[in-house]
């Protein structure tokens, strides 16, 4: 189309189309699908309607979309680090151009214990992409330089184990000292 809107009155459309979600599930899986195609634009409506959106990209809400992630799940976002592939660290972070010089915050989660709902695999990374959003949007710290990380040790929630479309190790919870060596690893 011809028009060309400036990014307030594109923030004033995007934030008309979060309103118009039934519920807040579906207004946070409206977020990530608008985070994921313009992130500029993610960020002017959640700056400008943080009090609102809070409890939609954070918690509350963010812990319903951590138990639908897998059937949710459209893009990656962040890095997905395997307890079946610890030498796979370093190509990880390489892989996404992520250096100590490009990145000054990283929130790490091996999704056992998120907001006292329990295990809940790969999912769990949507409690580091909310805390990275909140902590982007309140205090200004530039996107680009955060990363969110998933420990992927394993889960021992049946229900994921036997989710066909579950997208994490399909194992139980890697514990004890081979639990310990990978984070050794991934903090070396």
């Amino acid at each position: 189309p011809p028009a060309v809107l400036t990014l307030e009155e594109q923030a004033r459309r995007a934030y008309e189309q979060f309103c118009s979600q039934p519920d807040d599930l579906l207004k946070n899986v409206y977020l990530t699908a608008l985070h994921d195609r313009n992130e500029v634009l993610f960020y002017r409506i959640l700056t400008n309607h943080l009090r609102e959106m809070l409890p939609i990209v954070y918690t509350p809400t963010v812990g319903v979309a951590i138990q639908r992630y897998s059937h949710e799940y459209r893009k990656p976002r962040g890095v997905y680090l395997s307890i079946n592939d610890p030498s796979g660290i370093e190509d990880a972070f390489a892989n996404i151009g992520a250096t100590a010089e490009n990145i000054d915050l990283v929130v790490v989660t091996d999704g056992e214990g998120i907001l006292g709902i329990g295990d809940w695999g790969v999912g769990g990374i949507n409690i580091a992409i909310g805390k990275l959003a909140v902590y982007t949007a309140a205090v200004g710290i530039d996107p680009s330089r955060v990363l969110p990380v998933i420990l992927d040790v394993g889960t021992n929630r049946e229900e994921l184990l036997n989710n066909p479309f579950y997208i994490g190790n399909r194992h139980p919870r890697i514990t004890g000292e081979a639990y310990d060596e990978f984070i050794d690893t991934f903090v070396q």
